[in-house]
């Protein structure tokens, strides 16, 4: 009840570590709305810098956000922010618009309505639900793309939903127009397992609305995937609560409505899908063209019972639907397996890198398939040669290699680890601190932290990251052996001792 007293407080703690992105969004967030989102530490600004927010005077102040993501500003964008304001009640809408355009020209007739984030640099899909996270206030936050509209009562339903004590909330997709066979045969291939009739075994849970403190348990979205940010995502909800399913939330989606439409969107899905497992990790060029043919018949089979059902479909028409799904299935994995191949001689090419010592561009990069793999191997290899000249390259390498492992803490710890060897621990502890900021339920990211701050002497910093672990693992001896540690050379033995026999208390006989 002392807003005040908490701002004061959260900021005496941001000089005492200010470089600690906990810290900072603990101070964002004792501002007041709307200056929580207009100040020049705004949280929404470490996913954006460059980013221009601007507000409408008639923004509503309502029980859920919607998020619109969108790139380059295309005129599809009205007609998605137009979709939430016919809805029955107005949701709070923040506009998160990345990759240049003119945005406001596009939403002129709803910027009294809205909350504008711009930013010319081209975000990912995870940086830019990210700003919409923490550009917005309501207590639910949903996310809907550019070429998408809410259908009727979308609000309501998933209002309802949260209201009788869900903390996330799946949504339907379906074509926006189910008569014309090119946009119901892409929904099907797309999203039938998306779509309200969608058998229990085989449905997707996507299109999810979270509680704001799913989200503060959760952390954010990984900024450095291309797509399938919302499949790391859910992935970690999902060990922390069950994600509903409320097929009466529908979603309409922009499909193709022509063949040469569908074959081009198809194509571009499969060349950027070979980036991501289960394509990613195929050992040779062999393995993966027999992986794709039995995962490209199971897709095709379920997309096409999906079809058969949603249509009065006669023998020209089913004809007609086999023939386009060959189509457009054949272009989508022939697309998949070029940058398939593409991608395995670049990992070839740099392990033999590796090996070799090399430190200069001799690889393909691959930059549109780049995996975290690719990356730590080019590290390697550069810092096989001249680590001292080719420093800003591992660095970049090691950093795309933590963006594209969201979970995995080894490229954590060797960005790290380099960092701290070549004399830069407040970098290091940086890293880790926000690692530790984008998935704070990961037991992995807080050792790391632990160590950073240990090696840096930021002796507060790693006292109250022990307490962090305690926290999350109150039972592993671990946790209460390194707080021994850390009070024996703090000069506290009888904590010490303390912590020393909880933790052979906890040690399996």
């Amino acid at each position: 009840g002392d807003p005040a007293g908490a701002a004061d407080a959260a900021a005496a703690a941001l000089d005492r570590v200010p470089d600690s992105a906990l810290a900072r969004r603990t101070r964002a967030r004792c501002l007041p709305v709307p200056e929580r989102f207009r100040h020049a530490d705004a949280d929404w600004r470490r996913w954006a810098p460059e980013g221009r927010l601007t507000e409408g005077p008639r923004v509503r102040t309502a029980g859920i956000a919607v998020v619109v993501l969108s790139l380059g500003a295309p005129g599809e964008l009205a007609g998605a922010v137009a979709s939430l304001m016919a809805q029955d009640p107005v949701p709070e809408i923040v506009v998160v618009n990345s990759g240049g355009g003119d945005a406001a020209r596009v939403l002129r007739a709803h910027l009294d309505h809205i909350r504008l984030v711009c930013t010319p640099r081209r975000l990912g899909p995870g940086a830019a639900r990210n700003v919409g996270i923490d550009a917005s206030a309501a207590p639910v936050v949903s996310f809907l793309a550019s070429d998408c509209r809410a259908a009727p009562g979308w609000v309501a339903a998933r209002l309802r939903r949260h209201g009788a004590g869900a903390a996330a909330v799946a949504s339907a997709m379906i074509p926006d127009a189910p008569g014309n066979i090119c946009n119901l045969l892409s929904s099907a291939q797309l999203h039938w397992t998306r779509w309200p009739d969608a058998p229990v075994e085989a449905r997707g849970l996507y299109g999810v609305s979270y509680t704001r403190a799913l989200l503060d348990l959760c952390g954010y979205f990984p900024t450095g995937l291309r797509v399938a940010e919302d499949t790391h995502y859910n992935a970690v909800v999902a060990d922390r609560t069950r994600i509903d399913w409320a097929p009466e939330v529908q979603t309409l989606h922009l499909y193709p409505r022509t063949v040469p439409g569908l074959i081009a969107d198809m194509a571009r899905r499969g060349y950027r899908r070979a980036a991501h497992p289960p394509f990613s990790t195929r050992a040779d060029y062999d393995d993966l063209r027999d992986f794709t043919e039995r995962w490209i018949r199971n897709k095709t089979h379920g997309a096409y019972l999906a079809a058969q059902r949603a249509t009065d479909a006669g023998p020209v028409r089913r004809k007609a639907l086999q023939i386009l799904l060959r189509l457009s299935a054949r272009a989508e994995v022939t697309a998949l397996r070029l940058a398939g191949r593409r991608l395995i001689r670049a990992r070839t090419g740099q392990a033999a890198a590796a090996r070799a010592g090399l430190s200069e561009d001799a690889v393909d990069p691959a930059a549109a398939l780049e995996t975290p793999e690719l990356h730590l191997a080019r590290a390697e290899a550069l810092m096989a040669g001249d680590a001292g000249r080719d420093e800003a390259r591992i660095r970049y390498a090691l950093r795309r290699a933590v963006a594209l492992a969201p979970r995995d803490p080894v490229p954590l710890t060797k960005l790290c680890g380099f960092l701290l060897d070549r004399g830069h621990p407040a970098e290091a502890f940086a890293a880790a601190d926000m690692a530790c900021v984008m998935a704070p339920g990961l037991t992995g990211f807080w050792w790391i932290r632990q160590d950073c701050a240990a090696r840096a002497g930021y002796r507060e910093e790693e006292y109250a990251t022990l307490q962090h672990l305690l926290a999350l693992n109150p039972a592993d001896p671990a946790v209460h052996e390194a707080l021994a540690g850390f009070h024996a050379r703090s000069g506290n033995p009888e904590r010490a001792a303390l912590r020393a026999s909880h933790a052979a208390e906890l040690r399996p006989a």
